[in-house]
């Protein structure tokens, strides 16, 4: 990205990029350095500085969560990383000041490679990219019965245990599942697979978007911790 970034932050933002004189990516750089979506496959490390309850809601895949004014409780999970590691920080856009400060946070431990994704997620949802939950999200579905939830997993590990109401489409055997979708395109679905390392819940949400469907989320964390949970 350009220095036109400077033109869109607010005041206050654009000091605290200065101050820190991080380079500003944008949302086309954010997908080209994600792997198949999972934390494990993506070049990048992402840290989504807003609140709990907005990670929450939804939050770009592979994001860890490390709000601004909870950043010593939240840290321990990158804490042992490689600090020459690129890593990212966003929150809310242009005029949200939570992913420079965190930006700033990381420095000050020690990081080398940092860059902030100023836009974050308004332009993340804007151009239509798919969105990682968590937990109180699938609970939630699961209580009031509004949203299709869908286990990519193979059908054995499936039959052994699964969140409720959930049904069964293997990311392996999706077309043969085709048939036993909703028709309407706008109905909300829900993927999840086996933790933070299984990508088959991005490969079926993948699918999905490419039959058109509009509205799909994905639980990351997956039955390994929804199981207990849910």
């Amino acid at each position: 990205v350009s220095n036109s970034w400077q033109k869109k932050a607010s005041g206050k933002v654009k000091e605290l990029l200065l101050k820190g004189d991080f380079e500003v990516v944008d949302t086309a750089y954010i997908k080209s350095n994600l792997g198949n979506g999972t934390r494990s496959s993506a070049k990048i490390i992402l840290v989504d500085a807003r609140p709990v309850k907005k990670y929450n809601m939804g939050h770009v895949p592979a994001s860890y969560l490390m709000p601004d004014t909870k950043f010593e409780k939240f840290y321990s999970q990158i804490a042992s990383m490689d600090k020459s590691k690129e890593i990212i920080a966003y929150c809310g856009g242009w005029k949200c000041v939570k992913s420079p400060k965190v930006a700033l946070l990381l420095k000050a431990k020690g990081w080398k490679n940092i860059k902030v994704y100023q836009e974050g997620m308004p332009a993340w949802k804007k151009s239509g990219n798919y969105m990682e939950v968590d937990l109180p999200v699938v609970k939630s579905a699961v209580k009031k019965q509004n949203a299709l939830i869908i286990d990519a997993r193979p059908a054995k590990v499936y039959k052994k245990g699964h969140i409720p109401t959930s049904i069964n489409i293997p990311d392996t055997k999706f077309k043969k599942y085709i048939s036993t979708l909703p028709t309407d395109k706008n109905i909300k679905i829900i993927t999840y697979c086996g933790g933070y390392k299984c990508a088959k819940s991005h490969k079926v949400a993948k699918e999905l978007k490419n039959l058109g469907l509009k509205k799909f989320l994905f639980m990351q964390p997956g039955f390994l911790n929804g199981r207990k949970k849910v």
